[in-house]
């Protein structure tokens, strides 16, 4: 019984840790997109101001 509990321990730190990662990657990708949203729109404006 003790063996399950420390699988199911393991099972769970390992869940939250996979989590944690989808997370940070899902933060890194906003970041990603809204700096290429921004210089985007940047490059429209001094297209435009040109």
């Amino acid at each position: 019984m003790e063996n399950l509990d420390s699988a199911m321990a393991s099972l769970d730190t390992a869940w939250h840790g996979l989590h944690g990662a989808a997370w940070r990657l899902e933060l890194a990708m906003w970041k990603y997109m809204a700096a290429a949203a921004a210089a985007s729109s940047t490059s429209l404006v001094s297209c435009l101001l040109i």
